[in-house]
């Protein structure tokens, strides 16, 4: 019993720290209306687009290009939101100075870490859920029949997106906010590299190879595969986890 509690205390400590750096950004969060009107309203606006403009294509005989667009974008957007709250938060504590103060105390990188992964999936959840909402009053209806598999896609989405927010806070820790513009950078070689709105067949054979080794590349191979055929591949599937978790390990 006594070995059980030694280990209980050092672990309820940690999630305490990982619980504090979480508050202290969420309060920041929900006390700034810019910020939260910078995590719904793009999201909301964009993808409202992008529902229009699939009733669009569906009008013209398209359906199911439109609706790949749609969730193809949804994912993107997920993985970014979820990424950018992650990062943002880091880049918070560098701007205000206050990462030397807050690591002479017990808290850890790995629970700064997990700390700002909890900042970034709530904003992406705020984002995202109320984007959705405005989209199926939009007209996106067969959102409804695809919401389980969408699900499990977004899991990976979510998984791939910690995975680069992983690599790019190691780059800001080791580099500081010189390493800002990085953040973007990959943002934006990432996207066209995992062919969010067309298979990476479509990309030179030498950025194929490279777009193979990326999980987000899966991500939204399931969604073509989901689209075409109502259901995903047991192949995808599991090439998406391992490349995913191969990122975060």
């Amino acid at each position: 019993a006594t070995s059980v509690q030694s280990t209980m205390r050092p672990l309820q400590a940690s999630l305490m720290r990982i619980a504090a750096i979480s508050v202290r950004h969420l309060v920041v969060l929900l006390r700034s209306w810019p910020r939260l009107v910078e995590s719904v309203y793009m999201p909301t606006a964009t993808l409202t687009q992008w529902v229009i403009f699939k009733n669009y294509l569906s009008a013209q005989s398209l359906p199911t290009l439109g609706s790949t667009l749609l969730v193809s974008y949804l994912m993107w957007e997920i993985i970014f939101r979820f990424k950018q709250g992650t990062v943002m938060s880091l880049f918070t504590e560098m701007w205000g100075r206050a990462l030397p103060q807050l690591f002479t105390t017990p808290l850890t990188p790995l629970e700064m870490m997990f700390g700002c992964f909890i900042v970034g999936l709530v904003r992406a959840v705020l984002g995202i859920g109320i984007a959705v909402a405005v989209a199926l009053g939009a007209g996106w209806s067969d959102y409804i029949d695809l919401r389980g598999s969408v699900l499990v896609v977004t899991v990976f989405a979510l998984m791939s997106s910690a995975a680069v927010s992983l690599i790019m806070s190691g780059v800001i820790l080791r580099w500081g906010i010189a390493a800002e513009i990085l953040s973007w950078a990959l943002v934006l070689t990432l996207a066209p590299l995992s062919g969010v709105l067309y298979p990476i067949s479509a990309l030179p054979l030498g950025l194929q190879w490279v777009s193979a080794l990326l999980p987000t590349t899966y991500v939204f191979d399931c969604v073509r595969e989901l689209l075409a055929t109502g259901a995903i591949m047991d192949g995808t599937l599991s090439m998406v986890a391992a490349t995913a978790s191969a990122w975060l390990v």
